[in-house]
């Protein structure tokens, strides 16, 4: 589809997948409890939903062979407004009042961190 799309603009694509696979995501344990901590003070420790591990592929992987990460998911189910599926489903509604959740776990996250570690 990208190298017809292309064409189309009369442009030249070439799509290469060099990988055959994706490593799995290894969260770091010390950064994965620096979330938690701040997402208790964001969100409340109630609103925090343990997740099984999945199985699904994530290129943030390649991050986390070379530097500790911590791979979490914002979740924002709100029956109100409609948003009740999943990023992957066509009937997908995002609750924009999630944004600012998000803002605010990755800026004290980023904080926190850079604080604790002086």
């Amino acid at each position: 589809v990208i190298e017809k799309q292309a064409d189309v603009q009369r442009c030249h694509a070439q799509v290469d997948f060099q990988m055959d696979e994706v490593p799995p995501i290894v969260n770091d344990a010390k950064l994965i409890e620096h979330v938690r901590k701040v997402a208790i003070d964001v969100v409340g420790e109630k609103n925090l939903v343990p997740m099984k591990p999945i199985m699904g592929s994530e290129d943030f992987s390649f991050y986390t062979q070379n530097i500790p990460g911590a791979f979490y998911f914002l979740g924002m189910h709100n029956d109100t407004c409609g948003a009740v599926h999943s990023g992957h489903s066509p009937l997908f509604f995002i609750d924009e009042d999630v944004l600012l959740v998000g803002a605010t776990m990755h800026t004290f996250i980023a904080l926190s961190y850079i604080q604790n570690a002086q």
